[in-house]
């Protein structure tokens, strides 16, 4: 399947392999996504996928953890990966004359990572200063006591990185569970942009990935519609509140993320956007302010993100609904959608200049549609998208009565 410089082949065990070859650059970047993520857990395992990612970088049946480390940085690349609440990801970016290389140790790392008591011990450690890392964090934790407000009981309200209690009860065994249980062809997609050959990219997955196919794939359970609704305070040793209001909204597949994506330009798009000038501005209530949304596979969220003195918070938190109210009651001016539309397209387009960020967006489309869409379709799209549409979407999204407001704040 050909449209332009993108290409898919999907191997007869289910592996699906998507590339984009642009000759205009000298690199590469790679990715073995995992369809499966922090959201794939149980009570019982909780953290095990950001877990097996620390671990995968232990050691593979051929590799100690420095040979993993020096692999690609010795040949000027380089090698990370990251998990989030849906998928798993294993990325490399290299010199185009490396693409072999990388995916020797990709695939390496994905299939034959060692896994034992001994090093799990050591690991447990590690992950738990990550977890501190975070709670001495407030605008990180404020984001997950906001996850966990908005989707409680379910694994997506429960940290990616797991608690200090469920990492000290991970085994090895429960990790290898895991790791058979969703690491399958059926449930990877390999995505590589830059200079290469697809042709030549399917040859090396050939020779390096021998993952068996035929296992079924790992079920989702949806979030039901319970919410933790109103202000939830939580009081610490910290000199600043941090402030998270938002909502449930829309998958990724929702045919109006369009309109969600112009409508957050407006409201944070950059400094001249509403949250900035209305509430950082004209009141100086604020340092950092904005908004963000996030589609996932069946459901996602729109939240708005302050920092402020905690006399303030109260009337900051007034601040952001009355800029929510107004998206809802009052039609964007024609001068604001153009604006935002052009800031949205001009992002957008500046990032397609990065290969990882083509690989990404590959991925993306292959995990959710299943199909490739070219950057000008998307243009399209955000160029379609209607003052109406705004205020339509801001009235489905923004209810009365679900609105989640997770609030971190000074003790006194």
């Amino acid at each position: 399947m050909t449209e332009g410089n993108h290409k898919k082949t999907v191997l007869e065990n289910g592996l699906c392999i998507v590339t984009e070859s642009n000759d205009y650059v000298r690199s590469a970047a790679i990715g073995i996504f995992i369809k499966s993520g922090a959201r794939n857990e149980t009570s019982d395992n909780h953290g095990v996928a950001h877990f097996l990612e620390h671990m995968v970088f232990k050691g593979t049946e051929t590799k100690d953890s420095f040979e993993i480390a020096n692999s690609l940085e010795s040949i000027g690349g380089s090698l990370n990966a990251a998990t989030s609440e849906e998928y798993t990801v294993f990325y490399s970016r290299i010199l185009d004359e490396h693409m072999e290389n990388a995916i020797e140790v990709l695939s390496d790392l994905v299939q034959n990572a060692v896994i034992n008591s001994d090093v799990t011990k050591i690991e447990k450690g590690v992950i738990i200063e990550e977890i501190k890392g975070v709670e001495d964090t407030p605008s990180q934790l404020v984001v997950e006591n906001f996850l966990s407000d908005l989707f409680p009981d379910h694994s997506l309200g429960k940290p990616i990185l797991g608690t200090e209690e469920s990492i000290k009860s991970m085994t090895a065994a429960k990790l290898k569970e895991y790791r058979k249980k969703n690491y399958i062809p059926e449930n990877i997609v390999i995505s590589a942009a830059g200079n290469l050959e697809h042709d030549k990219v399917v040859e090396l997955v050939n020779e390096y990935f021998h993952i068996p196919g035929g296992q079924e794939l790992p079920a989702l359970t949806a979030p039901n519609g319970t919410l933790r609704n109103g202000i939830n305070k939580v009081k610490t040793h910290i000199t600043q509140s941090h402030i998270c209001l938002g909502y449930r909204a829309l998958p990724y597949t929702d045919k109006r993320r369009h309109a969600m994506l112009v409508m957050n330009t407006i409201l944070s798009g950059g400094m001249s956007t509403r949250l900035f000038q209305n509430i950082r501005e004209k009141y100086g209530f604020v340092y950092s302010i904005y908004s963000f949304p996030e589609f996932l596979f069946d459901t996602g969220y729109f939240c708005t993100y302050a920092g402020t003195d905690a006399q303030k918070t109260d009337e900051v938190i007034g601040l952001i609904e009355k800029e929510i109210k107004a998206l809802k009651n009052e039609p964007v001016k024609i001068e604001e959608i153009e604006s935002a539309r052009a800031q949205w397209k001009g992002g957008a387009l500046i990032s397609m200049e990065s290969m990882m960020s083509r690989m990404n967006r590959m991925a993306m489309l292959e995990m959710h549609f299943g199909e490739y869409s070219s950057i000008d379709e998307l243009i399209k799209k955000i160029d379609s998208v209607r003052i109406e549409d705004v205020k339509d979407l801001a009235n489905d999204i923004f209810v009365e009565g679900d609105m989640v407001v997770s609030v971190i704040q000074p003790e006194a």
